[in-house]
């Protein structure tokens, strides 16, 4: 999976071409390799080259789509470039001006295992060929309907009406050359395409979201076992091993508990995978576990608990790999400590 991100103002509101397994599980952050040769970038996208130590963590303000390749993906870059530069000329020309005038400063971040040094912290490197120069059409200006009078343009062109054209349906699309618009001027190709290609999208998650609808409605509420010997989140070690021998001694139980997990919400597998592990484990007791037991912590992999948070998330994530959720967990377990130290800053300050 790719993902198309934007950063923040510290870094000029850019944009990037990911790998989703870069970004942390709420997605508000992304490890950037240390890369600034384009090729090689490229292709540590294209492996989804696995984090290491040597990479720095950066906010982003969005993630704007998410795509199963990565040549879709660079389209979905241009797409996001140029929705973003197609403004209003009032609202156009205050951003160039004050994007001009922004200052760029850099993040204060703050690391489990060392401390914050402000000149330690790089940029993300500028990869000018990521982001092909998209420049809106010259040649028309778009408006549905009439245009209103007064109406004034970056572009030299005269404005359009663009008529009813007919209703799409779930079963079909209308080829480009049956489209009628009422005026001597027609969409340009490139623009058809993109809107073309936004309405397929469309029509896809639509049957996406149709299926899971009917899923949960297939799946009756679950309630948690009254036999259940612990209570949520686990809080220590004793915990964790008393669930354990329940998942293991208790059948029933153990795919009652799975059913309620399956319930819980989420976007996308990492939103799922991070919601139903926040739900069931303490930071202090995460802190303690790595997926394959590394670095004289215990294996996370080895536990009961694993296959079956694997099997919850399942129930619902169709298509989705056990390899995309254990790099969740991976994730989710890595950042443990962090989560766990601003937790404790927050309690002393307040």
């Amino acid at each position: 999976m790719f993902s198309v991100v934007g950063f923040t103002e510290e870094f000029g509101d850019t944009l990037a071409v990911v790998h989703s397994k870069w970004l942390t599980p709420l997605k508000k952050e992304v490890f950037w390799p240390p890369y600034k040769d384009t090729k090689v970038f490229n292709k540590a996208v294209l492996r989804g080259e696995e984090v290491s130590d040597k990479w720095k963590l950066y906010s982003i303000s969005k993630c704007y789509y998410t795509a199963d390749n990565f040549e879709l993906a660079q389209k979905k870059l241009k797409l996001a470039e140029l929705t973003s530069d197609l403004q209003t000329d009032s609202e156009d020309s205050e951003s160039i001006t004050l994007k001009s005038k922004r200052k760029v400063t850099r993040p204060i971040r703050f690391d489990s295992d060392e401390e914050y040094s402000e000149n330690n912290i790089p940029r993300p490197p500028s990869l000018n060929n990521l982001r092909p120069n998209i420049e809106a059409p010259n040649d028309h200006r778009y408006e549905a309907g009439s245009a209103s009078a007064g109406t004034s343009s970056n572009y030299s062109s005269k404005a359009i009406n663009i008529g009813k054209v007919r209703e799409l349906t779930h079963d079909s699309i209308r080829p480009a050359k049956e489209l009628i618009i009422n005026g001597s001027e027609a969409i340009s190709k490139s623009a058809f395409e993109i809107l073309l290609t936004n309405l397929l999208e469309i029509k896809q998650q639509n049957k996406k979201i149709l299926n899971l609808l009917d899923q949960k409605e297939s799946l009756a509420k679950s309630v948690i076992p009254d036999d259940l010997p612990v209570t949520f989140p686990l809080k220590n070690l004793d915990d964790l091993v008393s669930f354990e021998g329940y998942l293991t001694s208790k059948s029933e139980g153990a795919h009652a508990i799975v059913k309620h997990w399956s319930g819980f919400g989420g976007k996308d597998v990492s939103s799922k995978t991070s919601r139903i592990l926040k739900e069931v484990l303490s930071d202090g007791l995460a802190k303690d576990y790595n997926f394959y037991g590394r670095h004289t912590k215990k294996a996370f992999s080895e536990l009961k608990l694993n296959s079956e948070i694997i099997r919850a998330v399942k129930l619902t994530c169709n298509g989705c790999s056990t390899r995309e959720i254990e790099d969740v967990i991976k994730t989710w377990l890595k950042h443990a400590p962090e989560r766990l130290k601003k937790k404790k800053q927050n309690n002393n300050n307040d």
